[in-house]
């Protein structure tokens, strides 16, 4: 009896260290922003900020709505090649990124990655697109 509690027991910590690979990361929803910079959407525009107020309230929304995802600490740190950088005056509050299939989040409670269909990366890049003059801002970081 006493020489299957020792594999077993291995067994058991092994099968436990590799859940604790894996965090789920659960950011708080985001109040309120004055200024969204996007970058890496399209190779023809430089990063650009978003500043107007109902833009920004329809991309907290998306955001707010999506916000969890899972990080493998071992793991190599998935980056998404478009990212939204969320902040309410000069303070960073959090950023959100798309990639084909997937979406990043940053938040204060910690990053992470989630699976995301065709239409949810489609709907978040038109809400970051740029629009017209009025309503996109070059940044002038």
């Amino acid at each position: 009896m006493r020489a299957l509690g020792v594999p077993i027991s291995l067994l058991l910590i092994s099968l436990l260290q590799c859940d604790s690979n894996y965090r789920k990361v659960t950011c708080k929803p985001i109040d309120h922003a004055t200024r969204v910079i996007v970058s890496g959407l399209e190779p023809a525009y430089s990063d650009y900020s978003i500043t107007d107020p109902d833009r920004i309230r329809k991309i907290l929304a998306f955001t707010n709505a999506r916000p969890e995802g899972s990080n493998a600490r071992y793991a190599t740190p998935v980056q998404a090649p478009i990212s939204a950088a969320i902040y309410d005056g000069s303070n960073f509050v959090g950023a959100f990124g798309v990639g084909s299939n997937f979406f990043t989040l940053i938040c204060k409670e910690g990053k992470g990655a989630r699976d995301a269909t065709q239409a949810e990366v489609e709907e978040f890049k038109r809400l970051i697109a740029p629009d017209a003059p009025a309503q996109t801002n070059k940044d002038s970081r």
